[in-house]
């Protein structure tokens, strides 16, 4: 990433009951737990993380383009899930169901920018016949592709998996569903997040 260049995320966003059971745990991880990674974050899921110095404008227009016969569709939440990095941290969230309209969308999106993305600094030892290492090397980032675990994170916790407060994430009944119309481009500087532009899906303009 060059000093040129701006760090940009592609968002789903969420709406209806999940967009509400989202932002209530982060409130309970604020209010019992203090200053936690990711809990000042929207709710969202990342489709893919990028950096380019190319001008915003050329990057939506290229997004645009790229969704503009893709149909909104609806997304499922039956579950949750605990990611634990190795390190006693531990990042809860609200699963998606996998989709073959989101990893579309995902593909997408993904070619879309990649002709934009600065390469500087880039990690260059991932092998090709990991899938993401090849992902890392195609597009920037690792997770794209039918190994992306889609989902909507509330925090990264530093605490164990055995903690009162994860158990009792975990221990909830989860159906929730909702349409997704649009993907929103996102500039991210350290844990602030600017919307920079809302793209639409097919038959939501």
């Amino acid at each position: 990433m060059t000093d040129k260049s701006v760090k940009y995320a592609l968002f789903i966003e969420p709406d209806g009951p999940l967009k509400t059971d989202i932002i209530e745990w982060k409130k309970a991880v604020k209010k019992q737990l203090g200053r936690q990674s990711f809990c000042s974050h929207p709710p969202h899921a990342t489709l893919i993380v990028f950096s380019s110095g190319e001008p915003r404008a050329r990057i939506v227009k290229h997004l645009r383009q790229a969704v503009a016969e893709i149909p909104y569709f609806r997304i499922e939440s039956r579950g949750t899930i605990v990611l634990a990095d190795g390190n006693g941290n531990s990042a809860i969230a609200y699963r998606l169901d996998k989709s073959e309209p989101m990893f579309k969308l995902q593909k997408a999106v993904a070619d879309a920018i990649k002709p934009f993305i600065d390469r500087t600094g880039m990690a260059t030892f991932c092998s090709s016949r990991d899938r993401y290492g090849a992902s890392l090397i195609q597009y920037g980032f690792p997770f794209v592709g039918r190994h992306w675990i889609a989902h909507m994170t509330i925090a990264a916790l530093g605490l164990p998996l055995t903690h009162p407060f994860i158990a009792a994430f975990r221990q909830q009944t989860v159906r929730h569903d909702f349409i997704v119309r649009r993907i929103s481009l996102w500039r991210i500087t350290g844990d602030r997040h600017d919307k920079e532009a809302d793209i639409p899906l097919r038959g939501n303009r």
